[in-house]
Order: structure tokens, then sequence, then C-alpha cells
């Protein structure tokens, strides 16, 4: 667990703890609808400032959200299968709507966005492969509070000035694709660790999945 994640949670504690009343997978439910909600602000932001401010709330809604149901999960003895497959579930949704939204807003380079929730989805079933396979959750790279973070910045910076740009070499590249550009650098330099990460647990004969393999017996 990163450092701002743990200042999260443990700000986020005592909201979870009041929230006795309320079922996790509600939670999680929020988080995606507004995750969705923010992909399509991003995706609308050629109509307006006003777009990217309803972006950067809406993130942040659904980062809280994502935040406090396994909060409110763990405190009130919530705990199940079926709220861990939604809350995994729930997360790769938000991911691909609001990158799949920031792909598809003023200044960024469609096809380069697209390739990066690919990047993205794919560095994601190799954390979740590793799970089923050896039994041993894979947190390289930016987490999810990080990720969050620099979303809700990155929408506010544009609600103020829409045509911000960065000069990179000789070339002016927009936020959207710069912002494109360090999510995929993550991903990639992250799916890297995954799969040596996947090939040495396999060499090593590690996890649940070895012990059911069936045997072969000498010849």
């Amino acid at each position: 667990m990163t450092l701002l994640r743990e200042i999260l949670d443990a700000a986020y504690t005592p909201v979870a703890r009041a929230m006795s009343g309320v079922h996790p997978n509600a939670l999680t439910l929020v988080s995606m609808a507004s995750g969705a909600a923010a992909g399509i602000a991003f995706a609308a932001a050629g109509g307006g400032r006003g777009w990217y401010a309803a972006a950067g709330l809406l993130v942040s809604l659904s980062g809280s959200a994502d935040a406090l149901d396994g909060l409110v999960a763990r405190l009130h003895g919530r705990v199940s299968a079926g709220g861990d497959f939604l809350d995994h579930a729930g997360d790769r949704f938000v991911e691909v709507s609001i990158l799949a939204g920031i792909a598809a807003s003023p200044g960024a380079h469609t096809v380069f966005g697209l390739s990066v929730v690919i990047l993205t989805l794919l560095n994601s079933y190799l954390g979740t492969q590793i799970e089923a396979t050896f039994g041993r959750r894979s947190y390289s790279g930016l987490g999810k509070a990080e990720q969050f973070i620099g979303l809700v910045i990155f929408a506010a910076a544009l609600a103020s000035a829409p045509a911000l740009s960065i000069r990179v070499g000789g070339a002016r590249l927009s936020a959207a694709n710069v912002l494109l550009g360090l999510l995929g650098a993550g991903a990639l330099v992250a799916l890297a660790h995954r799969l040596g990460l996947g090939w040495s647990l396999a060499r090593q004969g590690a996890g649940p999945a070895a012990n059911r393999a069936p045997k072969v017996p000498p010849r």
C-alpha cells in the first residue's frame, strides 16, 4: 500500500465507521456510475470548460466511493467474494470509461488514447491472472489513489485553461496527450514487471494452481 493510499484510508475511516447502514456494493455501484459519467464529461469537454470541472468532481466521487466500499466492508463485517468480484470488475469499468473519455476529449489523439486503454487492461489482466494462478496479488505501477489524484488535478487544470499544452523538445503536446503518455508509460512498466513476476513464480512452482496440476508419472 502506498503512502498516499494510507493517508486516504486514514481520512476516510471515520466516514466509513459512520456508514454502518450502507452496503459496500452500493458504494461500488456509485463508483462505477460516477466513473462512467466522468468519462462522458471528458468526452463532452469540447462544449466548454465546465465539462472539465464536472469531470473532476465525478472522478472525485468515483474515487471516494471506491475507497469507502472496502473500508465499509471490513469495518462492518460485510466482506464477501461477491463484493470482491464486483469491486475488481468495477475498477476495470471505471478505468476504461475515464480513459476512453479522455481519448475522445479535445486535444487528445484518439488512437493513442485507445492504445493506452488496451495497455491498462492488459496490465490489469496480468495482475488478476497472477492472483488466480499463484494466489498472490501484484500492486506494481501507479496505485488507484495516485491515478485519481492525477485525474482530478488534470481536470482542474483544464477547467482553468482548456487549451493547456506542454512543450516537449521541439513539439507542443496537449495536456491530454501528456497525461495519456504518462499513464501509458506507467502501465507498460507495470506490465513488464508483472510478466517477469509471473514467469519467476511459474519457475518456482508457486501457487495453488501448481498443486492442482496433474502429476505425470515417470516413464
